[in-house]
């Protein structure tokens, strides 16, 4: 719905609430380690999953978002 900007770095992805980015390390929502660096994201339409390549490994994670939301109490 374009309120939460997923960013990665290194081995970690961070959600970061969109309309509080203004406020900096408060404006985030949480992190989800990864399997490592060399990523391209893709959130599958009309649903909860987020793809994640690590093009290094030759590795494609898929991630459950509602689940993730879930656990960091969002």
């Amino acid at each position: 719905d374009g309120s939460t900007i997923i960013a990665s770095h290194g081995s970690t992805l961070t959600f970061i609430d969109a309309a509080k980015i203004h406020l900096g390390n408060a404006a985030i929502k949480g992190t989800a380690a990864t399997s490592g660096a060399g990523r391209e994201l893709f959130i599958v339409e009309n649903s909860d999953m987020l793809l994640l390549t690590n093009n290094a490994a030759s590795l494609l994670e898929i991630i459950d978002l509602a689940r993730l939301a879930h656990a960091m109490g969002r």
